[in-house]
């Protein structure tokens, strides 16, 4: 009985070595285009199809919440197109909704509806029940972040390290493939203004008239005591500015009408 010898992969590759050394170093060269054309990204772009809604309403029980506030919001939301399922938590004054779009909803589509659902909570608004505070949307919570960088204040003022950090911030904006900037942990600034009791009983005024003007920008307040040539009815006009040095020197003018 003859045996049949059948192919030999390593006789076929010895006698053909130069044809197996070219496909080794086109296989290399392959190898290497791949991985330099690699994502690279920690943090891949990905598409998240839910939002969530919440709303708060102060002082209200369960059942109140549920009738009067997360049933409206839930209706509002079965509008929207691409709606998979409408999940709910309510509290005592607090209600949390989360939107969920179903699979096959294209990536191109998602800020779209996202933006339907604002306009949709906005029109709902004012049907909500007096004290509700909200409805909000939140469809950012999906932000990851490569880098984060930390500032110290050494050598500098809160607002000094304040100014560099938003400074560095619109440059970092500006590059290219950045997609957002954010500040953590960002202390405000706070302004005390102290009044004396005495000028301001010398003018005429009060701590809430003042607090009054601060507020609405410009008042105008009728002065006690001020005399003039002509029956006059005075004003003090207070105008308050958003800078720490004008709000030391609020600018008091004196206006008299003629008979």
């Amino acid at each position: 009985m003859k045996k049949t010898s059948g192919f030999n992969l390593s006789g076929w590759a010895l006698a053909h070595q130069q044809l197996v050394i070219f496909f080794m170093l086109l296989v290399m060269a392959a190898g290497v285009l791949s991985y330099e054309h690699l994502s690279r990204n920690e943090d891949p772009a990905f598409t998240i199809k839910t939002a969530v809604i919440s709303a708060q309403w102060p002082g209200a029980d369960v059942n109140t919440t549920v009738q009067l506030l997360t049933d409206v919001l839930e209706q509002k939301v079965q509008e929207i197109p691409s709606l998979d399922a409408v999940e709910s938590e309510t509290r005592a004054g607090q209600t949390v909704i989360y939107v969920n779009l179903r699979d096959d909803t294209p990536p191109s589509q998602i800020a779209g509806i996202w933006y339907q659902l604002r306009k949709k909570m906005q029109d709902v608004a004012p049907s909500l029940p007096q004290g509700v505070q909200g409805p909000a949307v939140n469809d950012e919570f999906d932000d990851t972040f490569g880098t984060i960088y930390g500032f110290t204040a050494e050598g500098f003022t809160a607002r000094e390290l304040r100014d560099r950090v938003d400074n560095l911030r619109r440059n970092l904006a500006s590059l290219p493939d950045i997609g957002k900037t954010s500040l953590l942990g960002v202390q405000e600034q706070q302004v005390v203004i102290a009044f004396s009791p005495r000028k301001l009983n010398g003018m005429g005024l009060d701590l809430q008239q003042v607090s009054d003007a601060r507020r609405s920008g410009l008042t105008a307040f009728r002065l006690s005591g001020w005399r003039s040539p002509w029956p006059a009815a005075a004003t003090c006009s207070i105008s308050v500015s958003s800078s720490v040095s004008a709000c030391r020197c609020w600018p008091v003018s004196y206006r008299t009408v003629l008979p």
